[in-house]
């Protein structure tokens, strides 16, 4: 269940996430931190791309991200960070809020500026049924 979930609700159960939407082309699906393999779908199709907590790491040569709050977690540190405006794919130019992990001795503050990046091999890809998806 772990490594193949069927849904985002079962991904999601064995470790918090962070949903985007996006619509396939050429095989792959965008998400902020790159394209991810998305060769089950078609064409057009609209997709969650899904990426666990625990998938997006505090790194240099990631997205641009702004830290909104850190708490300590069993993993070290569970940082809730904000995509600036035009930052995530299908999201009309809004910021999105993102959950990612950082190392417990990380010298991060509440308000400052980091770098989120993400491997394309550990995100899930999901059929969006839901309206928004659908416009």
């Amino acid at each position: 269940i772990y490594s193949h979930p069927v849904d985002p609700e079962a991904a999601a159960m064995l470790g918090g996430g962070n949903v985007f939407r996006s619509q396939v082309k050429g095989g792959q699906a965008a998400s902020p931190f790159g394209p991810v393999p998305a060769s089950d779908f078609a064409d057009g199709d609209s997709v969650e791309v899904y990426f666990r907590s625990a998938a997006i790491r505090v790194g240099e040569g990631g997205v641009l991200a702004k830290i909104r709050s850190i708490l300590p977690s069993p993993a070290g540190l569970e940082i809730e960070a904000e995509i600036g405006e035009g930052g995530a794919p299908d999201s009309g130019g809004a910021p999105v809020l993102v959950l990612a992990t950082a190392p417990i001795d990380a010298k991060l503050s509440v308000g400052g500026d980091i770098q989120l990046r993400a491997k394309p091999e550990n995100a899930f890809v999901f059929p969006c049924f839901e309206k928004p998806c659908q416009a």
